[in-house]
Formats: structure tokens, C-alpha cells, sequence
């Protein structure tokens, strides 16, 4: 008999544990995170733009400094995606079963995510501590950017 769970249909793969979910279950997750992601980017940066005071400063230390962070954030990213995303594919593709491939996917995914969303967090901070839009946007789209571009995919 299928549990409540399995019977309510989506949100079905959420309740297996770990080491029982398939590799289309893990991606239909990572695919929902993104998009939770992608959101989270939106608000911060429409919540940031509406309650920061006025923008005030020019561009000091401190901006140059959080902008070389999130540069080198934005090659992490793509290391991160070779080293963890692409090997864990590779292993999927060979054995669409393989749970570490699947933890390591996952992971890899989520990382990054956080990592992109990171850089969104320092536009937020800059914004919040008097930078006007036009310096802090590039860190919102650069975010909003890599989450787009790690789109989760079934390896083929």
C-alpha cells in the first residue's frame, strides 16, 4: 500500500530516503531549488533597492575588494562544476543507480547554488551600506547568471 506520501504525487521523491532516490528524482529536486534560488536572487535584490537608504558613496577599498571576492567566487563555480558536477554526470551515464554519483551531484549542485547566491549577498551588503544600484547590480546578474547557467540535466 503506498504511503500518504508517495500518494500525493510531487513531492513524493521527497520522502525517500537518501540512498533510495533515482537519478530523475534527484534532478527534479535540484531543479526546484534552483528556481527557489533564482528567487531568493529576485527579492534580495528588489528588498535591497527598496529599504537601503540613499546611495551615498562612490566606489572605495571595500567595493574592490567584495567585487575581487566575487570574481574569484565566479571561477569556484566553474572549477567546482568540473571537478564534482561533470564526474558525478560521467559516473551517471554509466550507471544510472550509482547513489554516490547521485550524493555527489547534489551536492556539487548545491554548492555551487550557494556560492552564486553568495555573490548576490555581497551586492545586498554593498546596497545596504550606501552603493548605488549601478555598482551593486553586476553582482545580482552575475548571480542570477551562474544559477541560470547551472541548469540541472539528465545525463544522456
Amino acid at each position: 500500500m503506498p504511503s500518504r506520501a508517495e500518494r500525493s504525487g510531487v513531492l513524493w521523491c521527497y520522502s525517500l530516503s537518501p540512498s533510495m532516490r533515482t537519478v530523475a528524482q534527484s534532478i527534479q529536486m535540484l531543479r526546484i531549488m534552483r528556481w527557489i534560488f533564482l528567487g531568493a536572487i529576485c527579492f534580495y535584490a528588489i528588498a535591497a533597492e527598496r529599504f537601503a537608504g540613499a546611495a551615498e558613496r562612490r566606489p572605495d577599498i571595500l567595493y574592490f575588494v567584495l567585487a575581487f571576492i566575487s570574481a574569484d567566487l565566479v571561477f569556484l563555480v566553474f572549477f567546482f562544476k568540473q571537478k564534482k558536477i561533470v564526474p558525478a554526470l560521467d559516473a551517471l551515464k554509466a550507471n544510472g543507480m550509482d547513489q554516490a554519483a547521485i550524493r555527489q551531484l547534489q551536492v556539487g549542485y548545491f554548492v555551487s547554488f550557494a556560492m552564486a547566491l553568495a555573490i548576490c549577498l555581497y551586492g545586498l551588503v554593498l546596497r545596504f551600506l550606501g552603493f548605488s544600484l549601478l555598482l551593486d547590480s553586476p553582482f545580482y546578474i552575475v548571480s542570477f547568471a551562474l544559477i541560470v547557467y547551472l541548469q540541472p540535466k539528465l545525463p544522456k
